[in-house]
């Protein structure tokens, strides 16, 4: 599985410190950033499992991380979303040094995103 751990409700460390930031970074309510799987952390893997069509597990397995751009996601590649489908991103904000850094990681340029609806 490419190096990246299957994650539920109750893990802790820090790939689930990841998998917040990236959850934050595309706007999902992440209550905080703090390295634990918590009820809060389980809604919005459910609600981006949703929006991306995958079951809603709650649980962060290979097919999940590849749609949040996890180890098994080719860097050349790009996840598109249905931006009706999650709440704004407007929320990652007061995240903004780790979602800068994150979303340049993943290629995209934090400066070019709003919270305006077109």
């Amino acid at each position: 599985m490419s190096g990246q751990s299957v994650l539920r409700q109750g893990d802790t460390g820090p790939e689930v410190l990841e998998l917040q930031l990236a959850l934050a970074a595309l706007g999902m309510n992440i209550a905080s950033v703090d390295g634990t799987f918590d009820g809060v952390t389980d809604s919005a893997v459910r609600q981006f499992q949703s929006a991306v069509g995958l079951s809603e597990t709650g649980i962060v397995d290979e097919d999940t991380w590849s749609q949040l751009g996890g180890q098994s996601f080719s860097s050349g590649e790009r996840v598109q979303l249905d931006a009706a489908a999650l709440p704004s991103i407007a929320r990652a904000i007061h995240f903004s040094d780790d979602v800068h850094a994150y979303l340049s990681d993943l290629g995209i340029d934090p400066s070019i995103l709003t919270d305006d609806i077109v």
